[in-house]
């Protein structure tokens, strides 16, 4: 399906996170499929003022 709506010249973006989105990237077909991928990132923590972000361990 996306390759076909690709051919269409629609612009895609998938919901990163999945091992679809992982395994795309790694054999490189990712960029035939979609033009970008939307991470959440519920597990991420972030520090402003120190410029710095990390693994969110214990989810408040």
């Amino acid at each position: 399906m996306l390759a076909s709506l690709k051919r269409q010249e629609f612009k895609l973006i998938v919901n990163g996170g999945d091992v679809f989105v992982s395994e795309t990237l790694k054999d490189g077909s990712a960029k035939k499929l979609y033009d970008g991928v939307n991470q959440e990132d519920v597990f991420t923590t972030y520090d402003f003022n120190k410029k710095k972000y990390g693994l969110l361990r214990k989810i408040p």
